[in-house]
């Protein structure tokens, strides 16, 4: 795919003089994403023998991008890695939001028909006309109306909604769309919403059904730009409906209020005038992934009043790449207890090169390069900036919220920075010192048992054989053992299975193989997989085929060759998708030609699987994602050695680390 680096400036003018911002956005081209239909066979063989290990329900979402999100679950793709994230899919065992938390995009509009985001946008219910409130039904009981509710069919047809732009689904075009009246302007049940009224008391913003356009003074906040639908995107996609992408909340509410035009710039008085708003409308959090403006004591008395209300405004630090504490920028620099500050950091957990720090100005960090989102039109883009890192933590604070909702804004600001996952890059540069940890801000955060159903003890957590299974359960299956099967696997061991064994058990299960079939898709095919295909891989893997085999013949697949038809693109693909990088011109001539030789892609690939580079990579990841270090030198040399003279295979290499003394004595 060509990369398209395309630096946007957005301008943020105060009266006739426009402040500048330069939000460094690098995008890629912007295209639906793939959904192809796979042309690899089954594998036959015999019924499939079960292993000792429960299925446990996935956390993570079906939507076909989410193994391209390295921000909400970074596994290594694309040369990043594993576990520089947000850690969303260990925080969605808690909570994946609540269609009550309002969230408000300041910011250039929200493509609100978007089939990722139609049911979490925002909908104003004192601006719901009473004749057709009275017809609606609160279908999840929630006791708030929203699009989810308004796509059940009950609540469809005349007297309520009709789909009206025939797109067979019922979204915010169709209830901005005028009501029909009749000739003594009276509804007639036909049509949408809209009636030139007011009906919230707010005559400046009459039918503001979903939010307002400060740009031209209207109730239309269309996104004609991107940028607010990305960041949208970020914090509230429509999580696990088996499209796109997945925002960190899959239910929330997202107030669109649009004061940047088409361009990429606007007025900061209208910038307050959509914060005043937000705050008078029941938005609890705002996102603020704009800057460049200078000290306004108007803005200030905009975010104060804010405060007062207890709503908390996240703003992007700024892509200059300086130190805000020396040189400050606006809103960023405003320093108020309900302000969170966000720099942005990359897959690799390092701090941008673009991004602006301060560490006694900005709070935290969080991703923000190369963020897969959504952008209007039906498409999705890849886009960098502290913009993007600033809706991570935006849908953290609402996914927190939807779990406590009578928390204080200082609250769940504290808890998100306490928790911050703190990395040596990020010290002196921020507050915290951390990188966004969306799980452990809501680890612990639901209500705990009744007293009369307690939950069974684990065992003590000194006892090393009980946190050995924990890791592996944590760190294989990518859950937390239950205390049965922690308890279940300790007497294993005490019987005299050994740690090896054990290890083996989790990584050959079908959890595991399911897991890992599923990644390859999404990394090497960009899709997700039918059950029918899961089953046939697995299968695969339990008749002896090894990882290698299984990527064998994902890369040489007619379905990967869509994505690479030359020879220099499925070269280039391998160096990419294989060794996280861009071939150099030496080796793309030398593959090309041992391609032309033979005439076969699997001799180029079986090339690179065999590589001594891509060993270092596996081994390399492998020690940080199991031992939580780099490898020394010495005993990488040594594993490197051994897998590519003697063959030893991606799995056995790692069965090793998970059945070391090392891996045992980890805590």
């Amino acid at each position: 795919m060509k990369l398209v680096r395309k630096r946007q400036r957005k301008l943020v003018r105060k009266g006739p003089r426009a402040a500048k911002a330069r939000p460094c956005v690098e995008q890629l081209e912007t295209r639906d994403l793939p959904s192809i239909v796979s042309i690899l066979a089954n594998v036959a063989g015999a019924p499939l023998q079960s292993v000792s290990l429960a299925v446990s329900a996935r956390v993570s979402p079906n939507d076909p991008g989410f193994g391209s999100q390295w921000d909400l679950n970074n596994t290594g793709q694309s040369g990043g890695t594993a576990g520089a994230d947000i850690h969303a899919t260990q925080a969605w065992r808690s909570t994946t939001g609540s269609a009550k938390t309002v969230v408000a995009v300041i910011d250039t509009g929200v493509d609100y028909n978007h089939p990722d985001l139609y049911q979490n946008i925002w909908i104003n219910q004192a601006e719901i006309p009473k004749s057709r409130l009275r017809n609606l039904a609160d279908v999840d009981h929630d006791g708030y109306i929203s699009f989810a509710d308004l796509n059940n069919p009950v609540n469809q047809g005349i007297g309520r909604i009709t789909d009206g732009n025939h797109d067979g689904r019922i979204d915010a075009a169709d209830i901005l769309a005028p009501m029909v009246l009749d000739s003594h302007g009276n509804d007639t049940g036909l049509g949408g919403w809209a009636h030139h009224s007011t009906q919230d008391g707010d005559i400046a913003h009459p039918d503001d059904l979903i939010g307002w356009n400060f740009v031209t003074n209207t109730n239309n906040p269309f996104d004609d730009n991107g940028h607010g639908t990305h960041v949208s995107g970020t914090i509230g996609a429509m999580g696990n409906d088996g499209v796109g992408v997945t925002g960190i909340n899959w239910s929330v509410s997202i107030m669109a209020l649009k004061f940047l035009n088409a361009g990429g710039s606007g007025y900061e008085s209208n910038a307050i005038s959509a914060l005043n708003y937000s705050v008078a409308h029941g938005a609890t959090i705002s996102n603020n992934s704009w800057g460049g403006a200078s000290y306004d004591p108007s803005m200030l008395a905009a975010i104060q009043n804010a405060q007062a209300h207890g709503d908390i405004f996240v703003a992007a630090a700024g892509n200059n790449g300086r130190n805000l504490d020396t040189a400050p920028s606006y809103p960023a620099s405003y320093n108020l207890a309900n302000m969170v500050v966000v720099a942005a950091t990359d897959r690799n957990d390092r701090l941008a090169s673009f991004s602006n720090y301060g560490a006694g100005s900005v709070s935290l960090a969080a991703p923000g390069v190369q963020i897969l989102s959504t952008t209007p039109n039906n498409t999705y883009s890849w886009y960098s900036g502290t913009s993007m890192a600033a809706p991570h933590v935006t849908g953290v604070l609402a996914l927190l919220e939807s779990q406590h909702p009578t928390w204080s804004y200082s609250q769940l600001i504290n808890r998100v920075m306490s928790t911050a996952d703190p990395l040596p890059g990020l010290q002196a540069k921020t507050k915290t010192g951390g990188r966004l940890d969306a799980a452990a801000a809501l680890a612990d955060s639901t209500p705990p048992p009744a007293p009369t159903k307690p939950a069974p003890a684990k065992p003590a957590p000194a006892s090393p054989q009980a946190t050995f299974i924990e890791h592996l359960y944590e760190d294989v299956l990518q859950r937390t053992g239950s205390a049965s099967e922690i308890n279940g696997w300790v007497a294993v061991l005490n019987a005299g299975v050994s740690r090896a064994r054990v290890a083996q058990y989790f990584w050959e299960s079908a959890v595991h193989r399911f897991r890992e079939v599923d990644f390859y898709f999404q990394h090497y095919l960009h899709r997700t997989l039918n059950r029918t295909e899961e089953w046939g891989w697995v299968q695969a893997f339990l008749h002896g085929a090894s990882e290698a085999d299984v990527i064998r013949e994902m890369l040489v697949s007619d379905e990967y060759t869509v994505f690479h038809p030359t020879t220099a693109s499925f070269v280039d693909g391998l160096y990419r998708d294989l060794l996280g990088r861009a071939g150099e011109p030496a080796g793309l001539a030398y593959w090309a030609g041992i391609l032309a030789a033979t005439g076969k892609r699997s001799a180029v690939v079986d090339g690179f699987l065999h590589s001594p580079e891509l060993a270092w990579r596996t081994v390399d990841a492998d020690y940080r994602r199991y031992l939580h270090r780099s490898g020394g030198t010495g005993e990488e040399q040594r594993a490197v050695a051994l897998m590519t003279q003697e063959r030893l295979s991606f799995e056995t290499e790692a069965i090793a680390l998970l059945a070391s003394d090392e891996y045992y004595r980890r805590r």
